[in-house]
């Protein structure tokens, strides 16, 4: 606490500075000077003391009372031997307070108490001579001199806000900081920090370590490893203003350097479908009681509902989210559970969520191509398989066998044999949603031991065609046009073809028990001079269908294809959907002489039948006959629809 006096006397004024701290009285540039002196002041060279006072008071700041008087806070002006109103002891003017004290009189002593001023103004400025602080001082005639002091308090700063509070992580640089705090001055310019010091200790009974910090800088850092380890440390501050004045040291604060086990929550994504095809981006978020950051964590992922888990990613990081690449998380219905470590490196408690991974499966792994026949068998080993593709290639690229299965059979043996010669085998599987992975492949080399060669020779005939079969083993198969139609014996010298069309090329194949060998192949045109009819599964008894009487005979095709028109909005015509599958219907009027071909008609009703005619073949089923019997023959009608049928037959 410091304190102005100033002091009015006949023809006299003064003033001196009281002191509390020190608790001395020193005086201001102007100690005792008459009233003449004090023109230039604007003080009243004659005081009559026959009539009120006014005392005026203006005195140049130097940088100390510039700081004295324009940054505190706390003004106080105590004027004594002045009339002061019982209803009004205490007032303030532009923000400062002013209390008032009858001093040496009474009440009774000033009867005209309506003459009472008291007022303050300050205008500080930056240069030092036109600054002043000017008071002005009315009172009423009294026995003793007027009075007034100026009784200000130094604005004591403080330190705010210290951070860290709880904890720190020791092996890193921690950074020990604060906020100076001080109270704003009625007037002039802010108070600012000028200094500061820091004191650490390990607890209350070890050194004490002490940082001084020089100007506005409001903080420390401690250099990693400083600090105890696993442990705990205190620490303070004392901060000191550019007024010279310094703060109480702030109470100690406990930090702990044992970090808080954290716990992970709000993974995403959770309880949803993904692609696993692309990048997924898995993130949560962390927390510890003391809000310090994560140092690493673990991702484990489950395809048995918990009962095992494999490890998906593992990182030291602060990072809360991971980059997961394409084909990372096994496709089904998966459990991802996520912990973090904090920094201590430890551990917490997994976070479990329920996934959809929708993807391709891996690769599949070919492991052989077992090759003692010329069937090799392909093994292979695979993982979420519900169906495989499977495909062989020749030496020119070509495809020369595939197949597609449902189940999870790891291995298949060809159906169709292979001759000698340089292969390429390729293979998918497919998951049960239908997701075919990407293509593993091998390639093999066939070098087996063929039996002797066999011999084939052709003749056509109405309707059909005879093969002489020369054979070298027991069992052979006849092949048209690289289709297998026949598998025959040593005991067949000859085999009649009823379902022969247009150009057939034969080829005679012999098998022993572990390969084959090809005839030369015997090629003839077997187009039919006139139309035939015959039951698919019995070709042989087939009904030739010549005329019509009175008028040519009927065969007209209709095609139908799958076609949807939509309308859509902004278009004058529709848009045509046309579809992949195709209806062709043959319809057919004859006259046959000889009731046995009517009866044989009629038998293939809603039957698979064959036509053949000198322009095409056609497998399908009989529908809409009608006919007329006359004297000596019958006309009659019937709708043919084509449909799928395979001549070919498998052998082993």
């Amino acid at each position: 606490m410091a304190e102005y006096i100033i002091q009015a006397q006949p023809y006299k004024v003064r003033a001196r500075y009281w002191d509390s701290t020190t608790g001395t009285l020193e005086y201001s540039d102007v100690t005792e000077k008459s009233a003449e002196a004090f023109r230039e002041y604007q003080i009243t060279p004659y005081i009559d003391r026959s009539r009120d006072i006014e005392l005026y008071f203006e005195q140049d700041i130097t940088e100390v009372s510039k700081k004295a008087f324009l940054r505190r806070r706390d003004i106080k002006i105590y004027a004594e031997d002045i009339y002061v109103s019982p209803t009004t002891s205490s007032f303030t003017v532009n923000g400062v307070q002013f209390i008032g004290y009858p001093g040496y009189n009474t009440i009774n002593q000033y009867p005209d108490k309506d003459n009472f001023t008291v007022s303050l103004s300050a205008s500080p400025v930056d240069t030092h001579s036109n600054a002043y602080a000017q008071m002005i001082l009315t009172t009423h005639l009294g026995v003793n001199p007027p009075i007034m002091s100026f009784v200000y308090a130094d604005i004591v700063p403080e330190a705010r806000n210290l951070s860290p509070s709880a904890f720190a992580d020791e092996t890193k640089d921690v950074m020990l900081s604060w906020e100076f705090y001080a109270q704003t001055p009625v007037s002039g310019t802010a108070l600012l920090q000028s200094g500061a010091k820091v004191q650490w200790r390990s607890d209350s009974e070890s050194t004490l370590n002490e940082i001084s910090v020089d100007g506005s800088q409001q903080y420390v850092t401690l250099m990693s490893g400083t600090l105890p380890s696993n442990s705990g440390f205190q620490w303070r501050v004392q901060v000191t203003s550019d007024d010279g004045i310094s703060s109480e040291w702030s109470d100690w604060i406990t930090v702990s350097t044992v970090d808080s086990i954290g716990a992970v929550s709000n993974i995403s994504p959770s309880n949803e479908q993904v692609d696993g095809d692309t990048e997924i981006t898995v993130s949560w978020e962390y927390e510890n009681s003391y809000g310090s950051a994560p140092t690493g964590y673990d991702i484990e992922q489950s395809a048995d509902g918990g009962g095992s888990w494999t490890p998906v990613k593992s990182e030291k990081t602060s990072n809360c989210f991971a980059a997961l690449p394409p084909g990372t998380l096994t496709a089904g219905n998966i459990l991802l559970r996520i912990r973090a470590y904090n920094t201590d490196a430890v551990a917490g408690e997994w976070t479990t969520v329920s996934i959809i991974v929708r993807s391709k499966p891996p690769i599949p792994t070919i492991t052989a191509v077992v090759m003692t026949t010329d069937r090799p068998i392909i093994s292979w080993e695979s993982t979420q398989q519900q169906a495989f593709r499977l495909a062989v290639f020749n030496s020119f690229g070509t495809e020369i066998y595939s197949v597609s299965e449902i189940g999870t059979a790891k291995s298949h043996r060809l159906t169709k044999r292979l001759g000698n010669g340089s292969y390429t085998v390729r293979l998918a599987v497919s998951n049960i949603y239908a997701l075919e992975s990407d293509y593993a492949s091998r390639a093999f080399e066939l070098t087996l031991v063929q039996p002797p060669k066999p011999s084939i020779a052709a003749e056509v005939h109405r309707g059909f065609v005879t093969l002489t079969l020369g054979h070298t083993t027991e069992k052979s198969v006849i092949i048209r046009n690289g289709m297998t139609i026949a598998a025959v014996t040593s005991a067949d010298d000859y085999y009649a073809d009823y379902t022969a069309n247009g150009y057939c090329s034969y080829v005679l194949r012999a098998l022993s028990d572990t390969a084959f060998c090809d005839s030369n192949p015997a090629a003839v045109n077997a187009s039919v001079r006139f139309a035939t009819i015959a039951a698919a599964e019995k070709p042989e008894l087939y009904v030739t269908l010549i005329c019509r009487e009175g008028q040519n005979p009927e065969n007209s095709v209709t095609i139908t294809n799958e076609t949807a028109l939509l309308t859509l909005a902004g278009r004058a015509n529709p848009i045509a959907e046309i579809g992949i599958h195709e209806t062709k219907t043959k319809k057919l009027s004859y006259s046959v002489l000889n009731e046995s071909d009517i009866d044989a008609i009629v038998s293939m009703q809603n039957k698979a039948v064959l036509w053949r005619d000198r322009k095409e073949k056609m497998y399908g089923v009989m529908s809409g006959l009608s006919y007329v019997r006359h004297l000596r023959y019958a006309d009659l009608s019937f709708t043919i629809t084509e449909i799928e049928f395979s001549e070919e037959v498998s052998y082993e």
